[in-house]
């Protein structure tokens, strides 16, 4: 069943058959949302990947990422600055790239 927004979760089930005791164990190994599949990539290394293309002075709702608000994108990039993550920063809403 879709959850609200539509999408699909995916299960990757895993056996293990013990040899000494005969047992079987099934798990579940990872669970995949459908929009993830083939992404590899979570939104914190998206975003991290689309500010490094920045080369000049952009304001930050202009940076998009899907599924992130410019808003949330504005503060993740104030704390990927901070952790050392990013080189820049931001000042009135503009992010300043530094090389």
């Amino acid at each position: 069943m879709p959850d609200k927004e539509g999408r699909v979760t995916l299960t990757i089930m895993g056996s293990f058959h013990c040899p000494s005791c005969n047992a079987s164990v099934r798990a579940s190994l990872k669970k995949i949302k459908g929009d993830e599949i083939g992404s590899g990539q979570s939104k914190k290394e998206l975003l991290i990947q689309a500010v490094n293309l920045v080369r000049e002075p952009t304001p930050i709702d202009q940076i998009e990422i899907t599924g992130i608000s410019s808003d949330a994108v504005g503060k993740a990039i104030k704390l990927l600055i901070g952790q050392g993550k990013l080189n820049g920063m931001v000042e009135d809403g503009i992010f300043y790239p530094k090389y």
